[in-house]
C-alpha cells in the first residue's frame, strides 16, 4: 500500500471594491491511502491482455469471469482456482472499490441484491 502526499492550501477571498483577491493561508498536508499497488496494475493489464486473446480465438461475446480462471492460472496471473473463481472475483471487487475497473475495459458486472456477477465482454475495434 503506497502513500501519496500532496499539499492543499486554504484560500481566503478578500473583496475590496468589487475586486476579489486570493490570499493563500497555511498549507495543509493531506495523506491519501492508495490501496492499488503497482502489482495490481500489472495484474490488471495481464488480465486485459489475456481476455483480449481469449476473445480473438473464440466465437463467444460474453463469458462469466470465473469461467476464465483456468486460463488465468495457466498464464500464472493467479496461483490457483478455488471456490469457483474466487480469486478473479475478489480482484475485480478490489478494482471496483478503488474505482479502477477501467483498467480492464472488457469487464462488465451485474449488481444483484446480495452480490455482483462478473463478466467479460468482447470489445470490438471500430
Amino acid at each position: 500500500m503506497g502513500l501519496l502526499f500532496f499539499y492543499r492550501f486554504e484560500v481566503a477571498h478578500i473583496t475590496n471594491n468589487n475586486n476579489a483577491d486570493i490570499q493563500l493561508l497555511s498549507p495543509i498536508k493531506d495523506i491519501i491511502q492508495m490501496s492499488l499497488t503497482k502489482d495490481d496494475i500489472q495484474k490488471s493489464l495481464r488480465i486485459k491482455r489475456t481476455v483480449a486473446e481469449y476473445f480473438e480465438s473464440s466465437n463467444v461475446s460474453k463469458i462469466q469471469a470465473k469461467e476464465l480462471m483456468s486460463l488465468f492460472v495457466q498464464k500464472e496471473i493467479f496461483n490457483s482456482n478455488h471456490k469457483d473463481g474466487l480469486p478473479i472475483r475478489d480482484f475485480l471487487r478490489h478494482l471496483y472499490k478503488e474505482e479502477q475497473l477501467k483498467l480492464i475495459p472488457q469487464v462488465h458486472y451485474e449488481q444483484k441484491a446480495q452480490n455482483i456477477n462478473w463478466f467479460f465482454i468482447k470489445i470490438t475495434q471500430e
